[in-house]
Order: structure tokens, then sequence, then C-alpha cells
């Protein structure tokens, strides 16, 4: 299993116990010679230490457990768990997803073979108080069985690859921002790709995933994506027909010149017609934003509209901005200016006007 260092004097690694599958220890020495245990129940699957070297996590088949530095004895011996989260992981070894455990000092991803050929995944909040502990935040599942995890070093992104799809989460809002569903490779007639145990590279702006296909071929697969947005919240959103608040986000970067922009909507009107409007103002608060309809507009000042949009099934749609390419009104995109985005859209079933709107953001471009 994987080793760490600890706070650069300790070093910790996971191991079977004999006799194979009945479970496995943790181990701890450090630069004095002192050394600590921890029994875990069930078949290892992947350990990591948090960046400040303050607490260690440990990924089994039966669940993951949280271990904090401050309970160890300094005369060493054996420690127990601060907190345990409990399910059961059809598979073990590689077919378990090897990589299947990341943290920062605040937050832990993981995932793990749930079902036949599914993934489940889950974020934890990494509690402090009188005895630490785990708070799940997110849980989703995916098709394919796992081969990788990761999260950004400030913890506000997630990012999950199976054999079937790669996905990007907001650990922030809790929401699928990216989910592709990737190219179906055959291995030995009908499996999908072989798992692999490193599939994503995570950095603060960036991500970057990946996986073989064939067994024992150059065949495979990759994606990256741009994380960041530079985007805050302008204005919230009504309830629209749908029961769902439209929420309006900006994935990739706004670096002008740089066409890897995407305005994304998420919770409006099923299959309804709709654009994404914008302004180089923001309603003024305390006003706040101006009522139409049942819909709240907080663009303001020099306005425009990307082409209209159609929303799908499930109320999403998303549109690419060239901010080098679009001509937008007053002085336009420029560097070091903030604009307002909306996404404004027909709702048939809304109690005045016709029309909703998702929340307003603000992009501040570079």
């Amino acid at each position: 299993m994987t080793r760490f260092g600890w706070s650069g004097d300790r070093a910790v690694t996971v191991r079977f116990v004999d006799p194979f599958p009945s479970g496995g220890v943790i181990d701890i020495l450090d630069v004095a010679g002192t050394r600590w245990n921890a029994p875990i129940a069930g078949i290892p699957h992947d350990s990591e230490v948090t960046p400040d070297g303050t607490k260690f996590l440990s990924q089994t088949e039966l669940g993951l457990e949280l271990f904090d530095r401050a309970a160890l004895d300094p005369a060493g011996g054996v420690f127990g768990a601060s907190d345990v989260e409990l399910y059961f992981a059809t598979q073990f070894g590689l077919l378990a997803g090897v990589d299947s455990v990341a943290c920062t000092n605040e937050r832990a991803v993981i995932c793990f073979p749930c079902l036949t050929d599914q993934t489940c995944t889950r974020a934890f909040a990494i509690t402090n108080g009188a005895i630490p502990g785990l708070e799940e935040t997110f849980s989703i599942t995916f098709d394919g069985l796992p081969i990788d995890v990761d999260i950004t070093p400030a913890g506000d992104f997630g990012a999950w690859v199976t054999q079937n799809e790669a996905s990007v989460v907001s650990l922030r809002t809790n929401e699928v921002r990216v989910r592709n569903v990737l190219p179906q490779f055959p291995m030995f007639g009908t499996t999908p790709g072989w798992p692999w145990e490193d599939g994503i590279a995570m950095h603060p702006d960036h991500a970057a995933l990946g996986g073989i296909g064939i067994l024992n071929s150059i065949s495979g697969w990759n994606r990256t994506v741009d994380l960041v947005s530079r985007e805050s919240l302008a204005c919230t959103a009504n309830t629209n027909s749908s029961g769902f608040a439209a929420e309006c986000f900006a994935l990739g970067s706004t670096r002008v010149g740089a066409v890897d922009l995407e305005l994304i909507v998420q919770g409006a009107v099923p299959d309804q017609f709709g654009a994404f409007f914008f302004g180089d103002a923001t309603q003024p608060v305390p006003m706040g934003p101006v009522p139409m309809g049942s819909a709240n507009l907080c663009f303001a000042g020099n306005v425009d509209n990307l082409p209209p949009t159609m929303t799908d099934r499930r109320g999403e749609s998303r549109i690419l901005l060239d901010l080098a390419s679009v001509v937008a009104p007053g002085t336009g995109f420029l560097v070091g200016s903030t604009w307002t985005f909306q996404f404004v859209f027909r709702d048939p079933g809304s109690a005045a006007g016709g029309v909703g709107a998702s929340d307003g953001i603000q992009l501040l471009l570079q």
C-alpha cells in the first residue's frame, strides 16, 4: 500500500494482516523509533494524510476511518479511529480503485464500487472539535468501476474517473460541473476500459483526467478542464415552475483571449428557450434585483445577450463564450472589467409574466 511522510518526522504505512484478506493495520514510525499501530476493519484500499499532518484517513472495503495525530500516546502503542463512515465495497484489489481517497485539511473525497459496474462517490467535511469527525456533504453514483479520485488544494473541486465517466464536482455548491460519458473500449469482449490507479491530476486552475482503454494496448482517453472562473454571486433566483431555483455558473477561465469559458445554467424549466444576458453593472443594492414577472433581473448598465439556447429535459443549458470575439456593449470585455451574467428563460407555468431567471453571477475578466 501507499507510504506517506507525516509532518516530516513520521512515516505511515498501511498493510494487510495475515491471513489475507481479514483486514489491515496502520503502522506509524517516528524518527526516534517510536511505533504506533491501529487495526482497521476490512481489506485496505487506499490511505491519505492531510497536508498539515494532523489527520490520517484509511479507506477499506467497509468504510472510511479518520485518525487524529493528537490521540497518539507519546510512548507509542495501539490507537483507534476518531470517526468511521461505514459502507460496503463490492470489489477489492484493482477493481476497487487502488487510488480511492484524497483530502485537504478540511475535506475528503472517496470512491468505491457499490453496485455491479457502478461507483459510489462521497465528499466529507473533516470537522475539528474535542473528537474530530467526518460529515458527509455530497454523494452521487457514476457508471463503471472506479479508477481515481482527487481534490484541488483548496478543496473547492473534486474529480472522479470511472471506467465509463469523467466528472468534476464543485464542492462549494455540491453541483456536478462536468460529467462526460467516456468511449467504451472493449476488454475481453464486453467489459469497458480497464481500471487504472492514477487517472487524475488536479491543479488549483486545471484538472487533467485520463485512463487506459484496452488492456496491453495504446488505446485510451484524456480530458482537460479549466476550473477557474473568478466568479461571485450577484443576486439570487426565485423558485420557478419546475420547483427549482435556477443556478447560473461559469466553468473555465475568465482570461480574455482564451476560448475556455463556458456559461451553464441548471434548474431552469425543461425544454424552453432562453438566453444568457450580461451587463457591465449590477442592479444597485439596497434596491436589489428588479422584478419581472416571477423573476429577478440583476444585470444592468450596458447590456446584451448571447444567442438563444434551449434547455434540455433536465432544465440545463450551456454555451461557450469566446471573450475575444464577442462584441460587448460599452467598453467591451476588457481585462480588469467585471460583468454580470444571468440566464433568462420562458416559464409558461409561472405565476406572472411567463418569464424565469437564474441567479446572477459576476465574472472578473483577466
